[in-house]
């Protein structure tokens, strides 16, 4: 399996994209870098040289500060760091920081870094990704001026996060590759893990696995050994989504278990929401209806607690094709309705395909033919917008279904052909099997038995890496 594949060190990035942005690469930053530096007085150069080594700098040691520009910084790095920011709400925290900003002299670079992480996150929050995206951008700037690498790395990993959300896994790589480089220079083993697990989820959502699989396995061990439980926690929740695609379902089992139990221990609300959320899929891969409805009503109150829209969002989406599975339509139709508005309102590609997916099926057990063709011609629209190839392939199969319905035979055929591509492409094993099956059951029902015949007889194919 893609799990077995080699144990050498994941640290050398070979594989990910070269076609790094010219703003990333090492000369053009050099001359930019050398350019400010000539400009810098001799007690900044000092500050600047214990930037990669140093924890974040005291909001103390900006002279003249008055109290309240010491809370606003600690705003930055609590409440928001810790994205628990409902209690408070965004809009408060965001004008408190700004303050804070207008507030501290310009030198002082490492408050002003501090405030546009944390901006960057209040944004993203609150589902405004190009705020986000311009304050980290703002943040990197400030990192590349002073020659703060390891800050410059945090920014670099935020953004290529925001492009793994938004589905752009091209970008993603390149930015959480430019990382990697960076906390491998300063020796930043926290950085190093964190990055090893986001280009680990990048190449999973991409359907490479065994580049998954080996990345992740990084991140764990790196955050065993720092005693990192919380993060740890992240780190074996992917995992288990991953084996659970491969067919490795004790193995998910397992994952998924210790990741709630440590992000319960560390009542990281994130942490237990993501943790909750991969549970509740293998609870309905395992056909354990209610377990699931369990496991996703309590992560929707974790997501109202921590105030994300893009958490909301998705799990409104995934609570609703749970309630439908629990015979509980109507319900879930409401939630479905909601996750379609949440993901248009975020730009979210990805999650409106599956939104909409979940809409047609829902459509489809109401005998609803021609609102079910509709939803699932918008889930396919919407999954070409993104690299996602699950999402690519659920909505083709859910297309294939529909037309299905409708008799028209080389529309649905294609379909399937379309959604099996995608699910080879993934890696994954036990979609790939049961939408082979409900291919060649179309094609018997429909007096193409031969056909169906080829269908089963296709032999599995590794997942392309390419």
């Amino acid at each position: 399996s893609a799990a077995g594949g080699s144990t050498e060190p994941a640290m050398a990035i070979t594989s990910i994209p070269s076609s790094t942005p010219e703003a990333l690469q090492p000369a053009t930053l050099k001359k930019a870098e050398t350019a400010t530096l000539a400009r810098v007085t001799t007690e900044q150069r000092a500050e600047m040289r214990a930037e990669d080594t140093a924890a974040p700098a005291s909001p103390q040691r900006v002279r003249g500060t008055t109290a309240d520009i010491i809370r606003s910084v600690r705003a930055v790095n609590e409440e928001v760091a810790r994205l628990q920011v409902a209690d408070q709400g965004v809009a408060s925290l965001q004008k408190t920081v700004e303050q804070a900003r207008a507030l501290v002299p310009t030198e002082y670079t490492h408050v002003h870094w501090a405030a546009a992480m944390g901006l960057g996150k209040l944004a993203e929050a609150d589902g405004r990704w190009q705020e986000a995206e311009a304050a980290w951008r703002d943040a990197l700037e400030l990192a590349w001026r002073f020659r703060a690498r390891s800050r410059g790395a945090q920014a670099l990993l935020r953004l290529g996060r925001m492009y793994r959300a938004q589905g752009k896994l091209q970008p993603s790589l390149e930015h959480l590759a430019a990382a990697l480089k960076l906390f491998e220079a300063v020796g930043d083993m926290a950085g190093l893990a964190s990055t090893c697990d986001d280009i680990g989820r990048s190449y999973w959502t991409a359907g490479r696995t065994q580049q998954a699989v080996l990345f992740l396995q990084r991140a764990a061990q790196l955050r065993e050994s720092l005693g990192d439980r919380q993060s740890l926690g992240h780190t074996l929740t992917t995992l288990g989504l991953v084996s659970l695609s491969l067919g490795q379902t004790e193995q998910a089992r397992n994952y998924l278990d210790k990741a709630v139990k440590l992000q319960r221990e560390r009542k990281h609300l994130v942490g237990q929401y993501d943790a909750l959320n991969a549970q509740g899929i293998l609870h309905v891969n395992l056909g354990e209806i209610d377990a699931a409805v369990q496991c996703m009503e309590e992560a929707a109150d974790l997501a109202r607690r921590v105030g994300n829209r893009r958490m909301i969002a998705v799990n409104q989406n995934n609570l609703g094709e749970v309630l439908m599975l629990a015979d509980r339509l109507e319900d879930g139709e409401a939630l479905l309705y909601k996750a379609v508005e949440g993901a248009g309102r975020l730009g979210d590609s990805p999650l409106l395909s599956d939104a909409a997916r979940n809409l047609a099926v829902a459509a489809r057990r109401r005998n609803d033919r021609e609102r079910a063709l509709k939803w699932a011609k918008r889930s396919v629209a919407a999954a070409q917008q993104s690299d996602v190839v699950r999402t690519k392939a659920a909505s083709n199969r859910t297309l294939a279904e529909v037309l299905s319905d409708t008799a028209d035979v080389k529309g649905a055929h294609e379909a399937y052909d379309r959604a099996e591509h995608w699910l080879e492409q993934a890696g994954d094993v036990q979609e790939l099997q049961t939408t082979r099956q409900a291919h060649a059951a179309f094609l018997t029902r429909v007096g193409r038995a031969e056909t169906a015949q080829q269908v089963l007889a296709r032999a599995a194919r590794e997942p392309a890496d390419a």
